[in-house]
């Protein structure tokens, strides 16, 4: 059993739910949608668990409807690996996921389970921002390091992009003397703790 973490609405701390408890708050987000023309209830007919988790990530990739209808910071997880930043260059951008109109970044947290390299690749960075400003949100983490239960970065910057339109959040992969698509492994976890505020 997993746990979720979410940002306490009030009181301050950290509260840790376990992942039975998931099908509750499904129910409680159900309950409190509010009703916009022309956009079905995106938490609808998920009960379960396993949906719920998979609703949460769904919701990161929609435009039409507000990520987080709680107005609570929540930690989503997402999954790199390399072929994802594979290209004849140095360096690779890509959209990690789209901040909602009103969406607030409050930290990242990066930390690999397979170490990136291959070739003669000599280091390998991965770093979280936005366009022209690539590391806004988290430097560049080592990933060409050995894989260690304390090799992992968190970075605090708290941002917030447009009130009115949809950022894409990127996560930017660069390399040294050989090009990305010498890689032949590697595999990052990037956490991101975002809220909405309208």
């Amino acid at each position: 059993m997993s746990d979720v973490t979410l940002t306490a609405p009030a009181g301050g701390g950290i509260a840790l739910i376990k992942e039975d408890d998931l099908g509750d708050i499904l129910a409680y987000l159900q309950a409190s949608w509010t009703v916009k023309a022309g956009v079905a209830n995106p938490y609808s007919g998920l009960r379960d668990p396993t949906s719920a988790k998979a609703a949460l990530a769904a919701l990161l990739a929609q435009t039409s409807y507000p990520l987080l209808e709680l107005h609570i910071p929540v930690w989503v997880k997402f999954t790199l690996g390399f072929a994802a930043f594979s290209t004849a260059a140095l360096t690779n951008t890509i959209t990690l996921f789209n901040l909602p109109a009103a969406g607030v970044v409050h930290a990242i947290r990066m930390k690999h389970s397979t170490l990136f390299g291959g070739g003669s690749i000599a280091s390998y960075t991965v770093s979280v921002g936005i366009s022209g400003n690539h590391t806004k949100y988290a430097a560049a983490f080592d990933v060409h390091q050995a894989v260690a239960d304390t090799a992992f970065q968190i970075s605090s910057t708290v941002g917030q992009e447009s009130g009115a339109n949809i950022v894409a959040i990127t996560a930017t992969a660069t390399s040294t003397v050989a090009n990305l698509n010498a890689a032949t492994g590697g595999s990052v976890d990037i956490w991101a703790l975002i809220s909405r505020t309208s």
